[in-house]
C-alpha cells in the first residue's frame, strides 16, 4: 500500500506537469526522475530492513554500469555511421534493428568480460551461464 501511495504522491503529479509543460520530452523526464527518486528509496528501506549499505549496493552495480556505458557508446557510433540514410521507411528499420543488436552484444559482451576480469564472482552471471550450458 504503501508503496502505491508514494507512486500516486510522485510519479503522477511529476508526469503530469513534466507532460503539460514540456510534452513527450517531460514525460520522459519525470520517468528518470521517478526513477531516481525510487531508487534511492529502495536504497532506503534495504538499509533499514537489510543493513545493506549504499556503498554494497553500488559495488554491485559497477559492472552493469559499465557495460550500459558501453553499450551506450556503441549505439552512437551506430547511429552515427548510419546517419545519411536513417530518415527513410527501409533507413529507419536498418537503424533499429542494427542498433538494438549492436548494443545488446556490447552489453553481454562487456559484462562477461568485466565479471571474468573481476574473477567469475558467484552472482547473476553465474547462473545465467549454468542456465545456458544446459
Amino acid at each position: 500500500f504503501w508503496i502505491s501511495l508514494v507512486y500516486a504522491v510522485v510519479h503522477l503529479p511529476l508526469c503530469i506537469a513534466g507532460t503539460a509543460v514540456f510534452g513527450l520530452t517531460g514525460a520522459r523526464g519525470s520517468i528518470v526522475v521517478a526513477g531516481v527518486f525510487y531508487t534511492v528509496l529502495t536504497g532506503h528501506m534495504l538499509r533499514l530492513t537489510l543493513d545493506i549499505r549504499w556503498l554494497e549496493i553500488l559495488s554491485e552495480l559497477k559492472r552493469p554500469l559499465f557495460a550500459t556505458v558501453a553499450m551506450v557508446g556503441s549505439i552512437v557510433v551506430v547511429a552515427w555511421v548510419l546517419l545519411p540514410g536513417s530518415d527513410t521507411g527501409a533507413g529507419s528499420w536498418l537503424m533499429l534493428v542494427s542498433k538494438v543488436w549492436v548494443g545488446a552484444t556490447v552489453y553481454c559482451g562487456a559484462l562477461y568480460l568485466l565479471w571474468r576480469r573481476d574473477g567469475c564472482p558467484a552472482g547473476i552471471e553465474q547462473r545465467a551461464l549454468q542456465v545456458l550450458s544446459r
